[in-house]
């Protein structure tokens, strides 16, 4: 086994929202094998920038990721004016129903379903 097959580059993304009440964050991690998980945490008042870095620093060991999934991203191209057409028929739709969730959002009742 290589070096280069032991140590793999982890990117995380963390967005910030005001849900029921109360501020949380969603850790979105990715690594190069293309797994991703999903962890979140409540902040009591909106988090700071510098807040969030603390966190990050301090207690992102602590957080309970989801079980890794495999994720892959497929780019289809399409027609500009074909995608304008569709993105506008979405917003329509999206106005007369309810938001879709995200997928970190489905990732974490997936996990909820399956602790159950």
């Amino acid at each position: 086994m290589s070096i280069n097959q032991i140590i793999s580059k982890v990117s995380i993304k963390v967005t910030v929202f005001f849900k029921s009440g109360l501020w949380r964050a969603t850790f979105e991690r990715r690594d190069d094998n293309k797994f991703y998980s999903v962890a979140q945490h409540v902040f009591g008042k909106e988090p700071t920038d510098p807040e969030l870095y603390e966190f990050i620093l301090k207690e992102y060991h602590l957080l309970k990721f989801t079980e890794p999934q495999d994720f892959v991203l497929e780019v289809k191209r399409q027609n500009p004016k074909r995608v304008l057409r569709e993105i506008k028929r979405m917003l329509k739709e999206i106005k007369t129903a309810n938001p879709p969730a995200t997928y970190a959002e489905e990732t974490l009742k997936k996990q909820e379903e399956a602790n159950k």
